[in-house]
């Protein structure tokens, strides 16, 4: 289908490009995390969710995806070029972490103690309906298809690898940093911002770990939160580069790491993770969530010094 610039009388929301999600259905391709991969179940299931919900999406947008044509509604849109596509994504992922915060985290990282990635924690707090777009509709829906139906978002993250910084992100299990809730079902996604290649920090998964214990783990230096594991090696592992604009998906207990960045290009990516909402309920009960109130105090100061 052909780009389109999306507009919403009278302001403009952003640039659309084939939303095509998936809903919400109970389906028993999901056990492919945890036995053998029926291919035959997984893809009809796949083809049914694409097919109900990017009819409900297009209710939602006035927008026939299947055709690339607009519908009468609230909405009103408008063809623009491949440059201009191409330059409005380009923007958000410069909205998400710009060349001043770069300066910034490179100043920092030269101070002991200090992490050489650039981590962002709930970037959707701060950048408005960035949850609403096509990212978190796409992983939900794969998340809902691979562990049931009641899964609901958990927290989303921007990681920044700057060039020439070749500072690796630890083995380890996402699971480690976690409490011990009753309903462990958890899958993150991990959308790759720019290419994702060896060299500069693709993810590597140790195949069928997802399966397996959760392995000792420690802090990776004395004064930071980052957890990793001595019992883990490339050599266990597979590398897996994708694209700018694919993504990876693994279990809470999927061993993985990534290299660091020997290139002279930025390796960003964006992950969105989901668990079922009653375990996303339980984690907030118990004061567990991933960071967003530290990052709701910060906002209320800056808002109390900007007035």
């Amino acid at each position: 289908m052909g780009e389109v610039a999306l507009k919403r009388r009278p302001s403009t929301l952003g640039t659309v490009s084939g939303l095509a999600v998936f809903g919400e259905g109970r389906s028993p391709a999901r056990r492919q995390l945890f036995g053998p991969v029926d291919h035959d179940q997984l893809r009809s299931d796949w083809h049914r969710e694409i097919a109900r919900v990017v009819e409900e999406k297009g209710r939602a947008w006035n927008f026939d995806f299947g055709r690339g044509t607009p519908l009468d509604g609230a909405y009103t849109w408008e063809k623009v070029s491949e440059l201009e596509e191409r330059c409005a994504r380009a923007q958000v992922v410069q909205n998400l972490i710009g060349m001043e915060e770069v300066k910034v985290y490179r100043d920092e990282r030269k101070r002991p103690n200090v992490e050489n990635i650039c981590q962002i924690m709930w970037p959707s707090t701060y950048v408005q309906n960035l949850d609403k777009g096509p990212i978190h509709a796409r992983a939900e829906a794969i998340a809902r298809l691979l562990l049931g139906e009641d899964v609901a978002f958990d927290f989303d993250m921007l990681i920044y690898k700057a060039p020439q910084t070749n500072t690796c992100t630890p083995w380890h299990q996402d699971e480690a940093y976690w409490p011990d809730m009753p309903d462990k079902r958890a899958l993150s996604c991990w959308v790759a911002l720019d290419d994702a290649t060896v060299d500069n920090g693709c993810m590597w998964f140790v195949p069928g770990s997802h399966l397996q214990p959760v392995r000792p783990h420690r802090a990776a230096k004395e004064g930071v939160h980052v957890l990793m594991t001595d019992h883990c090696s490339e050599a266990e592992g597979s590398a897996m580069p994708v694209p700018a604009g694919s993504c990876t998906l693994h279990h809470g207990r999927t061993l993985h790491y990534t290299r660091g960045n020997s290139t002279g290009r930025e390796r960003r990516a964006y992950i969105v993770a989901y668990r079922p909402g009653d375990m996303v309920r339980w984690e907030r009960e118990h004061g567990f969530d991933h960071g967003k109130q530290g990052i709701k105090k910060v906002l209320k100061v800056d808002q109390k010094e900007d007035s």
